[in-house]
């Protein structure tokens, strides 16, 4: 139980630090995310990790807008899956 709590008390920093860094700094960004959670793996005895995902999206003109997006699935064992992304949309 206290690894869960250690698990909330991080995904909690980092949403707060990355709320303040957003608020200090002046985006234009019309759609900007930060989604965090926990990921738990209960098939290899209850392994927990976070997850959180960062969005950016932007509209370039009438008919055209893109998003980049990093995710970060978390860190379990033997699963180290993180990613980056690119969205453009008509």
């Amino acid at each position: 139980m206290s690894n869960l709590l250690a698990i909330v008390t991080r995904c909690l920093a980092a949403a707060v630090s990355a709320s303040l860094i957003a608020c200090a700094v002046p985006a234009t960004a019309q759609e900007l995310y930060l989604l965090n959670g926990i990921t738990r793996d209960r098939a290899i005895g209850g392994d927990d990790s976070f997850a959180w995902v960062l969005d950016y999206s932007e509209r370039l003109s009438e008919h055209f807008s893109y998003s980049l997006v990093y995710v970060n699935e978390g860190h379990l064992v033997g699963h180290h899956r993180d990613g980056l992304g690119v969205v453009a949309r008509l």
